[in-house]
């Protein structure tokens, strides 16, 4: 019985490394770095099982979502309408009251978009958090040698290599942000928070910032019940 109990446990260990061995092999296959791979594996089954990480997962894609739109909803504002009208495929009449609403939206300082119960419903829908979804996602980002970039710069930062000025000129600046521009977004963050620290902002935050679609962003606040309001 002894004996049938351990060819069984080493039937199971074997099996699991056979598993392991062969999801290390096909992640490598697609992003060619043994370090990048090994952060996949660890991160794609961690955030599956962690509910810790989910949590802040969805605070953080709750926090960046609500970002994005209120920037898309000031590029609205200033917008002309015959502008607005082509981006949302409309007439000038529904551009001018998409704008207004768009307008009163912005007087009020504690607007929330999207909730977190919000992202927590689209990401149990979708399945986010499973591990399959997650090793897919992770692939799909850091196969992109800009993000796999990004990646290693925010280890760097981590491990305190470089400052956070440093950590944030590099990000904008992979991100193709200009000089100017890069100054007035470090001023703009350092006056809304004395305490302004790039510790403070996951990797995930400002990649998604910095990369988000303007066309997509204007068209989701136009289909929402937001933009269809009175």
């Amino acid at each position: 019985m002894l004996i049938d109990i351990l060819a069984v446990s080493i039937m199971f260990m074997f099996s699991l490394i056979l598993v392991s061995l062969a999801v290390f092999i096909v992640v490598f296959a697609f992003l060619g770095d043994i370090d990048t791979t090994l952060f996949v594996i660890k991160d794609s089954i961690s955030m599956s099982i962690s509910k810790k990480k989910q949590k802040n997962s969805i605070q953080s894609t709750t926090e960046v979502i609500n970002m994005l739109f209120r920037k898309t909803a000031e590029k609205i504002s200033g917008m002309s309408e015959k502008e607005l009208a082509k981006k949302i495929n409309s007439n000038k009449q529904e551009a001018k009251k998409f704008k207004k609403i768009m307008t009163n939206t912005l007087k009020k300082t504690d607007i929330e978009f999207v909730s977190e119960d919000d992202i927590t419903f689209f990401m149990k829908r979708n399945r986010s958090f499973g591990v399959v979804q997650q090793f897919i996602s992770n692939l799909n980002q850091y196969s992109q040698p800009k993000f796999n970039y990004l990646r290693k710069l925010g280890k760097q930062h981590k491990e305190g290599l470089i400052s956070d000025e440093e950590y944030l000129q590099k990000v904008l600046r992979a991100m193709n942000k200009t000089d100017k521009e890069l100054r007035l977004e470090i001023n703009e963050a350092k006056r809304k928070n004395s305490n302004f620290s790039a510790k403070g902002l996951s990797f995930q935050i400002i990649q998604k910032i910095f990369s988000s679609d303007e066309s997509v962003n204007i068209n989701t606040l136009y289909s929402s019940k937001l933009g269809l309001s009175s």
